[in-house]
């Protein structure tokens, strides 16, 4: 079975990490300081640097963006998951955390209304299934 984020040249998409950094001062931290401010990061300007000896594939905000509106890449994403070594899978847990990925789904919220509108007792008794539910006082 071919994966979806795997090329056909064997490549895998999700492979390769990046870095939150300004490039004027390298590399300040895995994941961006959204709380700190120092004098090195500033105004919080950077961007995502590609690591020089593991370069990322893909950007983060494109595999978002994949997770989000392809199922495939989702059932791909979580078969491929464990295959990656460990600091890939913490810039995947990043990605997955910032998509949503394990959010119900809308099936899993229209499923749970549906259950919920057919759980009351069928109405037996009076004329015509009258207005008492059956078994109660």
């Amino acid at each position: 079975m071919s994966e979806w984020w795997v090329y056909p040249n064997g490549i895998n998409a999700l492979s390769g990490l990046d870095y939150w950094g300004n490039p004027d001062y390298g590399f300040l931290d895995q994941l961006p300081p959204w709380n700190i401010q120092d004098d090195k990061c500033g105004d919080m300007t950077g961007d995502w640097i590609n690591d020089p000896d593991n370069p990322a594939i893909l950007d983060r905000d494109t595999i978002i963006y994949f997770l989000r509106t392809i199922p495939c890449a989702r059932d791909s994403f979580c078969r491929l998951y464990p295959k990656m070594t460990a600091d890939e899978r913490a810039r995947l847990d990043w990605i997955a955390a910032r998509a949503n990925l394990f959010m119900r789904s809308h099936l899993d919220v229209d499923d749970g209304f549906q259950h919920a509108q057919n759980t009351y007792p069928p109405r037996t008794t009076g004329p015509r299934g009258g207005t008492g539910f059956r078994g109660g006082p």
